[in-house]
This record gives structure tokens, C-alpha cells and sequence, in this order.
């Protein structure tokens, strides 16, 4: 049975719809349950009361998902869940999570996370274990390439600590993808990519990796397949083009003003894992369930000062992506036409295939420009950086203000130089996360940084 959990009163879910709107998030909160709050409330409280002993009962039942509690308190699936203790969720972790899944197309749950790498850590943490109770072993995570920095440390490094096994795959090639299908089988726990990837903006073709999963797993349980959705956003609709769990760090666009950190996982019924209960052998169970339990007993906790903060952002998401969108599309054709500039990476300036997977999977370019300077050097590079004077030199993405990113020397600089160069990733290289300025203050910046060079 499928956990109630976020289905609670006052937060209505219309996820599922094709097309992304503003209205999507400003109705999932409804003021009216709520004492008429207008603004979804910071409720600090670290536990709460029960109305009954048996609201207590089925409130635990689905934060557990024990399946006997639900099917007795609950046989239908429609009952409520109550707020238990924060570290389960309080009334702006469940406003969230509503405005996520409303905003999120296919989506059926939605789950917030203190950050970005802790969802994808959570992630990994319920599709790969080894044997329980006889079980298969899932131990490997097949990953496309590049991947951001914090998520190529934890693939590369952290997994192995576990015992978990990370394989790289060019997700561009067909027939690479599925060798390594096949060749590691039933031992595949998590199939992940991120489109576009950061920060060159290589595109992965969603419907084409889920073909060929399908093809290699029929009749056999498969395992999720996990997208990193942070670049793209609205734009892109994972969950509709055959993946199982869209992943987002929250403090990029979803938050877009840099003041709070967190992340989502966000995804679909019907893909099962393993888990051990809390009584008896071990079971198949829904994604869903498993990385709620995972949350609840694990602490992967969000306060609600940060929900609220969050879920207030949230409900200019839409238009933000928008108008960022449009800034970056006129700064992206003008970076093209620059002599100091030798190329630009940009969804609506791509060709050949990578043009055709984006025109198929995309509504939209968003707001993330890679580009490398024609004198490929460090120290041309930072010339340029330090000449800026509106654009901020910094990291992360998704923010109000234009922001610049020099990968190989910071958010990627845990990748060996050859590793990087394979990447697309050169001395070279800069990352701008457009904002909202008017396209003429940014190019005016850019073109007196150009001048340094």
C-alpha cells in the first residue's frame, strides 16, 4: 500500500499535468486550513499532540509504512497524516513538498531534503545494498559523465566506502550503455545522469536510456533510473520521458535567492527496491516508501524556517525560470558572436544530435551558459574574472543576480586535470548562471571583462 504521507489537508496535489504553470505552486498551500495564513506559517514546534490515540497509531503507520497499521486505520488510502515530530515533517516541510510534486509533471511524491547531495546520498543509500536475507546483491551505480563536483566525490570516493561500486558510462553511446547493462545485471541498483550535465551541458537522451533499460531488464526487476534536474528545471519534464526520480538541489532555482540550502527528490509509483523491515525477512517495497523511511530514521531532517523560506520562493519559480531563460538566450547569442570567445555552449545554439535530443526533451534553453575563452589558460581566465564588476564571482547557480563559475579551479577541482580535460573542462572553461538583470547590463560587463583578457 502506497503511504498517505503527503497527500495532507490543506495541501491539494495536482501534479501530473504536462505543461508547467505558476498557478501550480500558489494553489498547492490553501489558507483557509490553516487559520487563513496567506503565507505558509514557520511552526518551530519539535513535536506534536495528538487529537486521538489512533491518530498517533496511523500517523506512525505511514511515516514507517506498516502495511497492517494502514490497511486497518486506512484501507482506502485516503486518510491524513498528522505531524508526529519534525524530524518526520511539520506543516512547511508538507507545503513543500506539495508545491514540488504540483510543479512537477508524472510526479506522484515529493520529498524534501536538508540539501541537494543529500538527496542523491539518500538515493544511493536505498537502491544500492548488499545481500539481505538472501537477496540480490545491488552494489553498482552506472553514472553518465560529467557529473557536478560534490556528485562525481560522492560516486567516485564515498560510495566505495560502503562498498558500493560507481561505473562511468558515455550515456551518449547507445551500445556503451548497454555493455555496461548487461555486463553488471541484476548488481545495477541505480542507473543515474544528470541532462544537462554540469557544467559543460552535454545532454543525455532520457527516452533512449529507458529503451534500452527496459530492454535489457524485461521480465526482471530493474533498477531506478535517477535524473538530475537542477540546469533545467521547468523545461524539462524527467518523470514524463521515463525516469523514475527527478533530483533537484533546491538552493539553485527552486530557492533562486541564495539564502537557504536543500534539495528534492521527486518521482513516480511503481519502481521497487528492497528493504529490510521492521519485522521479518526482506521485502520488496516502493521507491517512495523506502526513501521515506530512509528520511525519518536516517535524519535527513529540513527545518522549518528553511521549508518556509523555500516554499515562499518556490511561488515565483516558474516566472523566474522564465525571464532568466529570456536574459540568457540574448547574452548566449551575443558570448557567440565575440572574437575572444572560442565557443559557447548553449541549448538553442546546439547542433547535430545534441540539437535533436534537446528539441525532442526540452520546452526551454533555461538560464546556464558554458563557455571557454580562445586564449585556453588559467590565467586568462581569471583576468577575466577579476575584471567583473556586476556579474559575481561565485558558485552555485539559479540565483537572482548573474553568476560566474570557473570549474576547474573550483567546483571541479576535485577532478584529476586529465579526467577534466575528457570532460570538456579546460583552463579555459567559465560556467554563468544568468539571473534577471536586463541582457544589456550583463553584456556591457562581460564585453569591459572581455577587454582584460
Amino acid at each position: 500500500m502506497m503511504s498517505t504521507y503527503i497527500d495532507d489537508a490543506g495541501m491539494s496535489m495536482s501534479g501530473g499535468q504536462a505543461q508547467v504553470n505558476n498557478t501550480t505552486a500558489l494553489t498547492a498551500y490553501n489558507p483557509y486550513d490553516h487559520d487563513g495564513a496567506v503565507a505558509v506559517p514557520n511552526v518551530t514546534a519539535a513535536t506534536f499532540g495528538f487529537r486521538r490515540a489512533e491518530d498517533g497509531e496511523h500517523s506512525f503507520g505511514c511515516a514507517y509504512a506498516i502495511e497492517e497499521v494502514l490497511a486497518r486505520l486506512d484501507p482506502d488510502g485516503t486518510r491524513h497524516m498528522k505531524d508526529i515530530y519534525a524530524r518526520l515533517t511539520c506543516p512547511a516541510v508538507r507545503a513543500c513538498e506539495a508545491s514540488m510534486k504540483a510543479l512537477e509533471p508524472g510526479a506522484d511524491w515529493a520529498f524534501v531534503f536538508p540539501s541537494g547531495m543529500g538527496a542523491i546520498t539518500a538515493l544511493v543509500q536505498v537502491c544500492c545494498h548488499h545481500s539481505i536475507d538472501g537477496s540480490p546483491v545491488r552494489d553498482v551505480v552506472i553514472h553518465s559523465s560529467p557529473l557536478y563536483g560534490g556528485t562525481h566525490a560522492l560516486l567516485h570516493t564515498f560510495i566505495q566506502r560502503w562498498g558500493f561500486t560507481h561505473v562511468e558510462v558515455n550515456f551518449r553511446d547507445p551500445k556503451e550503455l548497454r555493455d555496461a547493462l548487461e555486463s553488471y545485471g541484476d548488481r545495477v541498483g541505480l542507473v543515474f545522469c544528470e541532462t544537462p550535465a554540469n557544467p559543460t551541458l552535454d545532454m543525455v537522451d532520457i527516452r533512449m536510456v529507458r529503451e534500452i533499460m527496459d530492454e535489457v531488464f524485461d521480465g526482471r526487476r530493474r533498477p531506478p533510473l535517477g535524473v538530475d534536474n537542477t540546469f533545467m528545471g521547468i523545461f524539462q519534464h524527467t518523470l514524463l520521458m521515463g525516469a523514475d526520480v527527478a533530483v533537484y538541489s533546491a538552493t539553485k532555482f527552486l530557492s533562486g535567492h541564495s539564502d537557504l540550502i536543500a534539495g528534492f527528490l521527486v518521482g513516480k509509483t511503481g519502481i521497487m527496491t528492497v528493504v529490510k523491515p521492521f519485522t521479518g525477512d526482506a521485502v520488496e517495497a516502493s521507491l517512495m516508501n523506502a526513501v521515506l523511511g530512509l528520511r525519518t530514521i536516517g535524519g535527513y531532517t529540513t527545518s522549518s524556517d528553511v521549508a518556509q523560506r523555500l516554499v515562499t520562493h518556490m511561488q515565483t519559480y516558474v516566472l523566474r525560470m522564465r525571464r532568466q531563460a529570456e536574459v540568457a538566450t540574448v547574452v548566449a547569442n551575443w558570448l557567440a558572436t565575440h572574437p575572444k570567445i572560442a565557443e559557447v555552449r548553449f541549448p538553442t545554439l546546439f547542433e547535430g544530435a545534441t540539437k535533436e535530443v534537446y528539441l525532442r526533451q526540452c520546452t526551454g534553453p533555461s538560464a546556464m551558459i558554458a563557455f571557454r575563452l580562445r586564449e585556453d589558460n588559467k590565467a586568462a581566465a581569471f583576468r577575466f574574472l577579476d575584471a567583473l564588476t556586476h556579474c559575481v564571482r561565485a558558485v552555485s547557480l539559479g540565483f537572482v543576480r548573474t553568476l560566474v563559475d570557473h570549474p576547474a579551479q573550483w567546483t571541479h577541482s576535485d577532478i584529476a586535470p586529465g579526467d577534466q580535460r575528457r570532460m570538456g573542462i579546460t583552463s579555459g572553461s567559465l560556467r554563468l548562471s544568468i539571473g534577471i538583470e536586463e541582457p544589456e547590463d550583463l553584456i556591457a560587463d562581460l564585453d569591459q571583462a572581455l577587454d582584460a583578457i
